[in-house]
């Protein structure tokens, strides 16, 4: 009987504590009533980069690019001393960041990392994360190529919808030629080793020493290609006949056969050797005193071989001794290449 009600005193204080408990603002284990504060939580976004394209490292363009990413709280107010690691998409050739892959955000919660180019074309894109979180962002593609013109893939040509056929390797140009009022659209495509579009604003000159004139004389490139307009200034019959040279030609690198690509002339590598570039006025295959040449090399007289080193921008190659670079690169940072398009200047047949 006694411990009957000793059991019944024991459940009886039990419940008064319980009820105590809850009246006091308790509550079991394990159910809390704190909330986590995650307006500070950081969030990050990329902005901008200051070069979408670089060039291949020690080619001479721009080879850094600066990418910016920025830090908010979830207010998307600026979020300041917050690490940040940078890592890349890729790193082939070489691509890496200058000072370092792990930065603190600003007062305006901006932070920002620079992207050195490598010595092979490709694109890259950085991942900023922010330290200790699985919270990252992107950026945008940075195309990295070289800068410099190709000889083994530059030409010039008629547009198609200004010339009537070809006759023995001219463009017939028909009609108004032989009275001096005829314009011939002209474009002139341009690429690098690997068959990228060559930097916007490269610059390509067109002479035409024979007859007419090219408007601009200097064109841009952009988007691999430029156009010019060549129109007839000497009219009259004995202009029937006329064949016309006109020459394109801007500062570029030879080609070269890359046997081991890695993107870089290394000795023994086969190369085409370039003379300078002429205007074959009488088409005889051979430059002929008094016809137009390029003098690259500024000794006053044509020269009709090359000059038997390969004539482009040298990039360093690790490990190289001073001795083995200067062997390798003893030719030119650039060389003349050119070509060249013949219009033939005819009557049209179709006028009374």
């Amino acid at each position: 009987m006694k411990s009957g009600v000793t059991t019944i005193f024991r459940a009886l204080v039990a419940l008064v504590l319980v009820k105590l408990l809850v009246a006091c603002g308790g509550a079991p284990a394990g159910n809390t009533s704190d909330s986590v504060d995650d307006s500070r939580t950081p969030t990050i976004a990329f902005t901008s980069v200051s070069e979408s394209q670089l060039v291949l490292r020690g080619q001479g363009g721009v080879e850094n690019s600066i990418v910016t990413f920025l830090v908010t709280d979830a207010a998307n107010a600026p979020l300041a001393n917050q690490s940040v690691e940078f890592s890349l998409s890729t790193d082939v050739g070489g691509i890496n960041f200058v000072g370092g892959d792990t930065v603190t955000s600003s007062s305006d919660g901006q932070v920002s990392v620079i992207v050195q180019s490598g010595s092979f074309p490709i694109a890259v894109q950085v991942i900023a994360t922010i330290a200790g979180t699985t919270t990252r962002a992107v950026s945008n593609e940075i195309q990295i190529s070289t800068s410099i013109f190709s000889a083994g893939d530059f030409s010039i040509g008629p547009n198609p919808e200004d010339i009537s056929g070809s006759d023995n390797g001219a463009n017939i140009v028909n009609g108004g030629a032989i009275i001096g009022n005829t314009t011939v659209g002209m474009t002139v495509l341009a690429s690098d080793q690997f068959g990228h579009a060559v930097l916007d604003g490269s610059r390509v000159t067109v002479v035409t020493p024979e007859n007419g004139l090219v408007d601009p004389s200097t064109c841009e490139m952009s988007g691999g290609s430029c156009n010019i307009t060549w129109a007839s200034t000497q009219p009259g019959a004995d202009k029937i006949g006329l064949r016309v040279t006109v020459l394109a030609y801007a500062s570029g690198a030879e080609e070269f056969t890359d046997l081991n690509s890695n993107n870089i002339y290394e000795l023994n590598e086969p190369f085409d050797d370039l003379p300078e570039a002429f205007v074959d006025a009488n088409e005889n295959g051979v430059y002929d005193q008094g016809e137009l040449f390029i003098d690259n090399n500024s000794n006053g007289v044509y020269d009709a071989t090359g000059n038997g080193f390969w004539d482009g921008p040298c990039v360093d190659i690790e490990g190289e001794s001073t001795a083995e670079r200067d062997a390798r690169c003893a030719g030119d940072d650039s060389t003349i290449i050119s070509d060249s398009t013949i219009l033939l200047l005819a009557i049209d047949t179709e006028d009374p």
